[in-house]
């Protein structure tokens, strides 16, 4: 009985489907050299939008309200990005009232957890808000290399 139980249990793992993020981990020096755009922004509003299967997947269009703009010139007050819809690979959730940290590059429109973008808590702000800006003067004085 012991077996068969365990063969059960096997068999039921192994059938079952997952999927993960596969980006790799990427510093915050490598996140802040490559975005245009850095910002804290809250999520006012999220719809699911349907895609054009199978050329286009469904996604999340969410408006954000910029808050505190850490690096760059973002020109709106509310700003429009999209994700994709699920918990599985690298899609950011999007929580309507949540605190998010942005890095976004020029005419990006969707936002994923491998560009670094995701929600944070309150009390995580005044931290990441700090390496962030730190990071962006030691670039901005970093010798070039030739």
């Amino acid at each position: 009985m012991r077996n068969l139980v365990l063969s059960v249990v096997t068999l039921a793992l192994s059938a079952s489907s997952a999927w993960a993020c596969s980006c790799q981990f990427e510093s915050l020096d490598k996140r802040v050299q490559e975005a245009d755009e850095i910002f804290i922004a809250t999520l006012q509003r999220a719809e699911v939008r349907p895609g054009d299967y199978p050329e286009k997947w469904p996604f999340i269009e969410g408006t954000f309200q910029s808050r505190n703009v850490l690096k760059g010139t973002v020109s709106t007050k509310e700003i429009v990005l999209s994700t994709g819809v699920g918990t599985s690979g690298c899609n950011t959730p999007m929580f309507v009232s949540a605190k998010y940290i942005v890095f976004k590059a020029k005419g990006q429109q969707n936002i994923d957890a491998c560009g670094g973008s995701n929600v944070i808590e309150d009390f995580q702000e005044d931290e990441i808000v700090t390496k962030i800006r730190a990071e962006i003067r030691r670039q901005k004085f970093k010798p070039e290399k030739r």
